[in-house]
């Protein structure tokens, strides 16, 4: 894979994690799902038996940070609905 395959495909990747972080922001702020929850099951997520150790540590360190920047999302929003 060349320098250029590899930019485009991270591009690719890094773009659905921030859609999926928007999508699932809002539904939080609607109240359809329950974003503290979610968050707590992205960390908790165990990879199949097998997997490559390296396509693990990706996966999970991926999740976590997901849940991260959506936790550090909600104090955003909670911090700017304080008078």
């Amino acid at each position: 894979m060349s320098d250029t395959d590899t930019q485009d495909l991270a591009g690719r990747i890094d773009a659905l994690g921030q859609a999926m972080l928007r999508l699932c922001a809002g539904l939080e702020m609607k109240g359809v799902i329950d974003g503290p929850r979610m968050c707590a099951a992205w960390r908790a997520r165990r990879v199949p038996a097998g997997t490559d150790p390296a396509l693990e540590e990706a996966c999970l360190r991926t999740l976590g940070q997901m849940a991260d920047e959506l936790d550090a999302a909600r104090e955003v929003r909670r911090s700017r609905a304080r008078p």
